[in-house]
């Protein structure tokens, strides 16, 4: 079976043309809506047309997204007023109240995926973090009161700031 579409030329046509043909465009759930942010979703993965030979013939793929804004908003407001009542306590679990929401309703090639983590886990990532960093900062400050020379003073200032970048970062890292 040979497709007698032309190659595409640039980017813009290759996006034009993004599941144009025999009906490829349609939803893998037909009953799931229409993909309501696709054009934050496009995918630069391509695929090759078949029955082509030429290095510009190709067709992108693109993730399809099921989500609905009303009920997504409703988990963020959820989250919003728990976070208030428990003083940001709850901000681990309701990251991945939103996560699980917006994996679950994401789509790539008819198949769907699936967020495994947990809140427990990026509250222990954040105490980790947590355990590296205030022993750090208490020390230097310690050391700058202890050490009263201002030249002193500076040096150790410039580096206990340059590890704390450093370990912000991981600080970061590991709260994800």
């Amino acid at each position: 079976m040979t497709d007698d579409t032309p190659p595409l030329q640039s980017s813009s046509e290759l996006r034009n043309a993004i599941f144009k043909a025999d009906g490829e465009h349609d939803s893998p759930n037909p009953e799931a809506p229409e993909a309501q942010n696709s054009d934050m979703l496009e995918s630069a993965s391509p695929e090759p047309i078949s029955g082509q030979t030429g290095g510009a013939s190709f067709r992108a793929v693109k993730p399809e997204y099921y989500g609905m804004a009303k009920l997504l908003a409703k988990i963020v407001i959820l989250n919003i007023f728990l976070n208030m009542v428990t003083v940001r306590f709850y901000r681990f679990w309701g990251k991945i109240s939103i996560r699980n929401y917006i994996w679950s309703h994401l789509h790539f090639w008819g198949e769907g995926f699936e967020y495994r983590g947990t809140g427990k886990e990026l509250f222990f990532g954040f105490l980790i973090a947590l355990l590296a960093l205030v022993p750090v900062l208490i020390g230097f400050s310690v050391l700058s009161v202890a050490i009263p020379n201002p030249t002193v003073n500076s040096v150790l200032g410039l580096f206990q700031g340059l590890l704390f970048l450093f370990l912000f970062h991981f600080a970061v890292y590991r709260a994800r």
